[in-house]
């Protein structure tokens, strides 16, 4: 059965138009849908699991049974179905490719299927460039766009791993978006033990290493790419003559994991430069350690504040040895260390000048104010106007008295009265609270004693109604009786409200 006529079954409105791409498992067409007389476009992923039939027969050759190769292959089916999924999550975002429907149909003729997505059909980083290059602003916001998707990539716990320029897309807009999540993975799964997905030529060392990484493989993975249009279009350790050689491309793959320094690209400003080469650092921890960081260096370059030198990345080696450190990015910038000399001999000098001489006095009371004490005429050397003190020296401490610190006089004579009308507001509020309770005590009173002839008002007028309804014999005595019991309750109430 052709892909078209499975397509037929789900999306007969669709039809394909040509073939835009292929990759592993599959191809990308370009497909067109007509309303009336508009047409709408998009892009129809098609993913064959197993690729061919020699697959089967290479995993029924390990060993497996028929069932055993159906469920192996059915995980991998799942496992592009959490993909699928994963991406309907981005759905509407600005720099992630948008998933807008799936199908997946098993084969009945043998063992595979094959599964269907249709998202926006955008044009490839590559395809958009062609032979031409980048200049450098439209490389800073290639990496600004990807910086946001990462962001979001973060907030959902996803690590890419599979970030090149083939997985970049540009929309008719300009903007610059994140797809192809095929080897992405939750964060929270990602072991040393999982299988080493992802292109080599963009790769990160941890990865390579089959140890412990983190969302900073996609950083390294962007820097990696920020790099190649910087470059004109090589990777680290490439030229134009060796970049034809498939044995250097190797060896340059080889030099860069190994953690060799990086050469700064010969098209990037020096601001730019360490921003990709500190993205690009063999060490995780020298790294931008997130997409926010690295987009708001790139932000602060191209507004002009970025400062170069001021930048500096802290080094903390986890993965080799010292030698093997990026040295662009491990340079450190010494700050001035402040004269320590001055404070101490400005301290000495302040402690052999000479002191006024004081008369000794008894601690004053606490509510006396103590007299003043008539001190002699300061030397010109302290009439001098003070100057500003180091915070090195210690301030000498206030004189206390026989009750503690001593205190405005003024202030001490003020206590009285303060404590006087704190008193009466506190008197105040209890005479407001106990008239509350009296008048909350008076209406319960009242409504207790009210009970009585609303009662006696209610069985009357029940009575009445009754006998005017023959539920209850209709006489004379009956009337009396009823007539009797209302007067009573309206006697009672005007004697109750009298003596109130």
């Amino acid at each position: 059965m052709t892909i078209e006529e499975m397509m037929a079954g789900f999306w007969p409105e669709w039809s394909l138009v040509k073939q835009l791409g292929k990759g592993s498992y599959g191809a990308v067409y370009e497909a067109v849908r007509t309303d009336y007389t508009m047409e709408v476009k998009s892009a129809i992923k098609v993913i064959n699991i197993p690729d061919n039939e020699s697959e089967v027969e290479s995993l029924r050759a390990d060993g497996m049974s028929m069932d055993d190769t159906r469920s192996y292959l059915n995980g991998i089916v799942q496992d592009f179905i959490g993909e699928i999924q994963l991406m309907e999550t981005f759905k509407g975002t600005q720099n992630i490719v948008s998933v807008e429907d799936y199908q997946v149909v098993e084969h009945t003729d043998n063992v595979g299927w094959t599964i269907f997505i249709r998202m926006e059909l955008l044009m490839p980083l590559n395809t958009e460039i062609g032979e031409g290059n980048l200049s450098e602003e439209e490389v800073i916001r290639l990496g600004l766009d990807m910086c946001s998707a990462l962001e979001i990539c973060s907030r959902k716990k996803v690590i890419h791993r599979d970030i090149k320029p083939e997985n970049i897309f540009v929309n008719p807009f300009g903007d610059y978006k994140l797809g192809d999540f095929g080897v992405a993975r939750q964060l929270e799964n990602v072991t040393g033990a999982l299988s080493q997905k992802g292109t080599y030529n963009y790769m990160a060392p941890e990865i390579d290493k089959g140890v412990m990484y983190d969302s900073t493989v996609d950083i390294y993975s962007l820097g990696l790419v920020l790099y190649r249009f910087l470059n004109r279009k090589m990777l680290p350790f490439l030229t134009q003559e060796t970049a034809l050689s498939p044995n250097a491309r190797v060896e340059a793959v080889r030099r860069r994991l190994s953690g060799e320094p990086l050469p700064p690209p010969c098209d990037a400003s020096p601001g730019l430069s360490q921003i990709v080469l500190r993205a690009c650092a063999f060490e995780p921890s020298a790294r931008f350690q997130t997409a926010r960081e690295m987009k708001q260096a790139l932000m602060a370059l191209q507004s002009g504040t970025y400062n170069a030198e001021q930048a500096v990345t802290p080094i903390v080696p986890s993965m080799g040895s010292e030698a093997s450190l990026d040295s662009t990015v491990s340079v450190r910038h010494a700050a001035p260390q402040p004269a320590a000399a001055t404070a101490p001999q400005y301290t000495q000098q302040q402690q052999q000048q000479p002191q006024p001489k004081v008369q000794q006095q008894r601690p004053a009371s606490p509510i006396q104010p103590q007299p003043q004490v008539q001190q002699r005429p300061a030397s010109p050397i302290q009439q001098q106007p003070q100057q500003q003190q180091p915070a090195s020296i210690i301030q000498q401490p206030q004189p206390v008295g026989q009750f503690g610190p001593q205190t405005d006089p003024q202030a001490l004579r003020r206590r009285p009265e303060q404590r006087d009308a704190a008193q009466e507001i506190k008197d105040r509020l209890a005479r407001q609270e106990a008239e509350r309770a009296a008048r909350t005590e008076a209406q319960r009173n009242v409504d207790k004693k009210a009970r009585i002839p609303t009662y006696i008002i209610a069985v009357a007028i029940l009575w009445l109604l009754l006998c005017l309804i023959g539920v209850l014999p209709r006489n004379i005595l009956v009337f009396i009786i009823g007539g009797l019991a209302l007067t009573a309750g309206i006697v009672l109430s005007i004697i109750m409200k009298r003596k109130e």
